[in-house]
């Protein structure tokens, strides 16, 4: 059985069954496929099923309907094709939809011709110049002796706090 499923938005994942004949996709609630999304023209497209194959039609919708990234008017789709309905993309599935045919070897751009491009890097410091390894990190100790007296002096800041309160309630 055919089906579109959606590959985004909040029902992504929400499968449609496609009908014998014409499956009518769009935002009314008279469509076979309803999604109601801003992009989706009130009757956007619709998917025909024949014998030979799936037909996709774009029905004169606002947004467009693109197949694999272009913008179509009517074109045959396949198994795994990506139709998008405004902003929303749905996927042709199902085990009665044909796969598309192998294309031409011939129309194959054929890389033997590409040329070849060499790119040389050069550095832009000079032959002559010389170069200075950084030096080793050195530990520094002063910073170590630091620490104590600065929680020393904390604790004691907050004794003679402490002491200034119990002095001041009872007075």
């Amino acid at each position: 059985m055919a089906y579109l499923v959606l590959t985004e938005g909040d029902r992504k994942g929400h499968k449609f069954d496609l009908k014998d004949g014409v499956t009518r996709i769009g935002r009314r609630a008279e469509n076979d496929v309803i999604l109601v999304y801003p992009s989706v023209s009130g009757t956007h497209a619709e998917i025909i099923r024949s014998d030979d194959g799936f037909e996709l039609r774009d029905l004169g919708s606002t947004n467009g309907t693109r197949l694999n990234g272009s913008r179509i008017q009517s074109i045959r789709v396949y198994r795994n094709d990506i139709f998008s309905f405004g902003d929303i993309s749905v996927m042709l599935e199902g085990d009665d939809v044909p796969t598309a045919p192998p294309s031409d070897e011939n129309d194959a751009a054929d890389i033997s011709s590409i040329p070849r491009t060499t790119v040389s890097l050069h550095p832009l410091v000079p032959e002559n110049a010389r170069v200075m390894p950084p030096s080793d990190f050195k530990k520094t100790h002063g910073s170590r002796t630091l620490w104590p007296i600065f929680i020393g002096l904390v604790i004691l800041a907050v004794l003679v706090a402490l002491v200034v309160f119990v002095l001041g309630f009872f007075s």
